[in-house]
């Protein structure tokens, strides 16, 4: 549904945010971090 599709924009317009203000203060632990945020959503790959 629209809904939907306008939920998933939002969450992956989310979960960039964080990537990048995550990969700008700690590189290493950046992937470790979004895999959480990711795993916490349910949208982890």
């Amino acid at each position: 549904s629209v809904i939907d599709e306008k939920l998933y924009e939002g969450i992956e317009k989310a979960i960039a945010n964080v990537e990048r203000f995550i990969k700008t203060r700690t590189p290493e632990n950046g992937i470790i971090a979004i895999i959480g945020v990711g795993n916490t959503i349910g949208v982890a790959p």
